[in-house]
């Protein structure tokens, strides 16, 4: 079992995850006792995971007493272990993240055209408190993402007197854009003053001179990428310098560029 599949991504899991793993493997797989067998097996030789102890022989034992050794039978099962350990890592890490969870209802509320239960979810998202809101590079992408919803939620009503949210899903489209054209660029600039690598940036002048003329009206996130990509490339860098630093210690914003 030694390098196998199974093994490295139980090894990376937290001690932590070790109960809720267990958990999730019994409850979604009540008629495959051996998966279970074999999981606990390997959660008893955490956090050093022995090579002897865990070699498929031994382990065949521990999950088979009454078979004579089978490799394909043992690797079926570590397979099948190894499916339901990447369906945890999926299912837990979208609990832990609120967000994401958010999102994922109100997707499946607005698919399964359950008006309350999407306007609820809906505004809880919106209720978020201004201190509790993290403003990373994908901020946008989740309002995007939301307001989406909301507009395929609008054209399922087929009431064309509603207007189905097109400004604000255009809005977030061009801000996700432009935080990630500008962070790109930045690391290609970044990039090549350390190597002989030179990379094609189509339409920067055009963008930079769009941002420039709209500076004032730009989000303070998308400021924050417009500044630095103006440090990195040395125009007027002190100057943009200090109007990135002002907006990166602001205290009303939590950002996470």
């Amino acid at each position: 079992m030694h390098k196998s599949k199974l093994l490295e991504i139980i090894q990376v899991l937290d001690e932590i995850d070790y109960k809720p793993l267990l958990k999730f493997v019994n409850s979604n797989n009540k008629s495959d006792g051996q998966i279970t067998l074999l999981l606990k097996h390997i959660l008893k030789s955490a956090p050093d995971f022995e090579v002897k102890r865990l070699s498929k022989e031994k382990t065949f034992k521990i999950v088979f007493p009454d078979k004579k050794y089978n490799d394909v039978l043992m690797r079926r099962c570590m397979s099948r272990l190894f499916q339901m350990c990447e369906d945890y890592v999926v299912s837990s890490r979208v609990l832990k993240n609120k967000q994401r969870r958010k999102l994922e209802l109100l997707t499946f509320y607005g698919e399964k055209k359950l008006d309350h239960h999407f306007s609820t979810q809906l505004r809880k998202w919106k209720q978020v408190e201004p201190n509790e809101t993290i403003m990373d590079d994908l901020f946008f992408f989740r309002e995007f993402l939301v307001e989406k919803e909301v507009s395929m939620h609008i054209f399922r009503q087929q009431d064309r007197t509603v207007e189905p949210n097109l400004q604000q899903i255009s809005n977030n489209l061009d801000a996700f854009y432009l935080i990630h054209k500008l962070k790109v660029c930045c690391a290609s600039i970044s990039y090549q003053t350390l190597s002989k690598k030179r990379y094609e940036l189509p339409l920067l002048e055009e963008l930079l001179a769009y941002l420039s003329k709209n500076e004032a009206k730009l989000h303070p996130l998308v400021q924050a990428y417009y500044y630095a990509l103006m440090t990195s490339k040395g125009e007027e860098e002190e100057k943009n310098f200090y109007k990135l630093k002002n907006i990166l210690f602001r205290k009303e914003e939590k950002f996470h560029p």
